[in-house]
């Protein structure tokens, strides 16, 4: 949940277990019958959470387990999240398309079948929704206007979306070995006022702490981290293999990095912005890098 009190778990069954994270106890476990529940969301800090399955139903849950359908919908739903200022949804079929739902049972189509979603989430500022696609495109959603806008087009399928705390800052990386890291300097991303540059490296998750510092991880092992005031990166090898997620703690401090056999990492950020800072200046790290290979 946004206050961080409660958690839910799902797999590939219809059941989601919601838990106390202040007690660490199971408070309930709802039997979705959609099949399987491709996702869970929860609506603020009301209790409430909204799942979706391969059903193509989205249906919000009160804390009793009563259920409300919010969408139902022709194709399997494969993600979806929740857009609080506009109170709306904006929902991935299987098929591609993309939907909108205002919470009230009715779905209108946003864009039709093709290309295939990779990653959506929703901004900072909780009215707009950033969209990866396989073919590079990254969309931009104004739940208040609906008006879409390609904020970028990579060369390779998006891998993952990252953004700043104040979402000033926004990291994007692509199949092709690329992270391309935007800066906004308008009011908005739609204002077109925004500068880009595009790093080497092999990522298949990122996150951003709020100061900006970029924290990349790769499935053989190696946790990246680029300073963007610096421009300079540091290598951490965790001696770990398939690394799969990686999340930066609210106050930029802290990043836990997961993998494929269960383990959890813990990175000091602050050691690591320390070191950045007494690392070699950014000409030298290109020509260590194109020694090595990186670029």
């Amino acid at each position: 949940s946004r206050n961080g009190d409660t958690f839910a778990a799902y797999g590939s069954g219809e059941s989601v277990e919601i838990w106390s994270a202040v007690t660490m106890s199971r408070t309930q476990v709802v039997d979705t019958h959609q099949g399987a529940v491709a996702r869970v969301e929860f609506v603020d800090n009301t209790g409430d959470f909204v799942t979706a399955g391969r059903d193509g139903r989205l249906i919000q849950w009160t804390p009793a387990g009563e259920p409300k359908q919010l969408a139902q919908l022709a194709q399997p739903i494969a993600n979806f999240v929740l857009v609080p200022v506009t109170r709306s949804a904006v929902v991935n079929t299987v098929d591609g398309a993309l939907w909108r739902s205002d919470l009230d049972g009715k779905a209108l189509p946003l864009r039709s079948e093709g290309t295939q979603v990779t990653r959506m989430l929703t901004l900072p500022d909780r009215a707009s929704v950033c969209i990866g696609y396989a073919n590079g495109d990254v969309l931009l959603i104004d739940t208040k206007t609906w008006q879409q806008t390609l904020l970028l087009h990579a060369s390779a399928a998006i891998q993952d979306i990252a953004l700043t705390s104040d979402g000033r800052t926004i990291a994007v990386a692509a199949n092709d070995d690329t992270i391309h890291v935007g800066t906004r300097h308008g009011d908005t991303w739609t204002d077109a006022n925004a500068t880009w540059v595009t790093r080497i490296v092999r990522a298949r998750r990122i996150a951003l702490a709020p100061d900006g510092l970029l924290v990349a991880i790769s499935t053989d092992g190696t946790v990246w981290l680029y300073s963007s005031t610096r421009k300079t990166w540091l290598c951490v090898p965790t001696g770990t293999s398939d690394l799969s997620l990686v999340v930066v703690s609210g106050d930029g401090k802290a990043s836990a990095v997961f993998d494929a056999d269960g383990r959890i990492l813990w990175i000091d950020l602050d050691a690591a912005r320390s070191a950045i800072n007494n690392a070699p200046t950014i000409h030298q790290e290109k020509d260590r890098n194109h020694e090595q290979g990186y670029q």
